[in-house]
């Protein structure tokens, strides 16, 4: 009946019945009471399907759904709260780091300007004077570049132990070694949806980025990458309300071949005219 069957399908579509009337003729309220008890005694999901001949899928997507509440067993695998505390300060410390190293690379001192041999009194007294108040600032910027220094170098240490203690930490434990404050019922279900909405609306986004800047010389792999570090690279908001514009000014990349594959991008984005949501206003992009 395959070939006979297509222009049926064709004409109510494979999707006709809703995955959630499916659902409900199979888990029917005599079969939901009857798997909450097992759930309720311990029993695992797959012996529980297998014992009310419903399909594994079918009694997960209800658990998810939140029409069953299916209790963690003792050795089921959960994140490590300790884990989680340390891999947080982990990344606070490394954060912090970045821009205090940044700020020891941008405080270069450069060399002193050449002088004449035999200056004039008038000139030479500005010159002493100036070289005073530079002899100051100087001294000043370098106990401030050696204060900075040295929490560097302190919080280097730290987020070296921290690493450290984060290694010898077990990552995933079972639930009967987890704390019994950390413990809980059931997962944010909602919470957790709204997470993989927003990740699945990201990806789209990104995987359209990367039609755009797909080339003969840039794959898809390729493309992803460039787009990645061009969401880290900073970028100006240039408002221009009486023209209804939004400039978006990303600055230029560490090669010409990044800067010409964005700049192509930028171009195309902006003949698409797109309106910045809940603004009307319409961003430009430029590299």
């Amino acid at each position: 009946p395959g070939v006979a069957a297509l222009p049926g399908w064709r004409n109510r579509g494979v999707f006709h019945a809703s995955s959630a009337a499916w659902q409900r003729r199979i888990l029917t309220p005599e079969v939901l009471l009857e798997a909450q008890r097992l759930l309720d005694e311990g029993q695992a999901k797959p012996a529980v399907a297998a014992q009310l001949g419903v399909p594994l899928d079918t009694l997960r997507r209800a658990v998810w759904d939140g029409c069953l509440t299916a209790p963690l067993h003792d050795t089921a695998r959960v994140i490590n709260p300790v884990w989680r505390e340390l891999e947080r300060q982990r990344a606070t410390l490394e954060s912090k780091l970045r821009h205090r190293r940044a700020r020891i690379a941008a405080a270069g001192i450069g060399p002193p300007a050449a002088q004449d041999a035999h200056p004039p009194a008038q000139l030479q007294r500005e010159a002493e004077t100036k070289a005073r108040h530079e002899a100051r600032t100087q001294a000043r910027r370098e106990q401030q570049q050696a204060e900075l220094l040295e929490e560097t170098q302190s919080m280097e240490a730290e987020l070296t132990q921290l690493k450290a203690d984060k290694k010898h930490t077990p990552h995933p434990i079972q639930w009967a070694d987890l704390p019994e404050p950390d413990r809980f019922e059931q997962p944010l279900l909602g919470r957790k949806r709204l997470k993989d909405a927003v990740g699945m609306i990201a990806y789209r986004a990104e995987t359209a980025l990367c039609g755009l800047l797909r080339t003969p010389l840039i794959d898809n792999a390729a493309a992803r990458r460039l787009l990645q570090d061009l969401f880290l690279t900073d970028a100006g908001l240039r408002p221009d309300a009486p023209a209804g514009l939004l400039h978006i000014e990303v600055h230029r990349g560490s090669r010409p071949a990044v800067d010409r594959a964005l700049e192509s991008l930028c171009s195309q984005l902006n003949e698409m005219e797109l309106v910045f949501p809940g603004t009307g206003v319409t961003a430009t992009s430029q590299k």
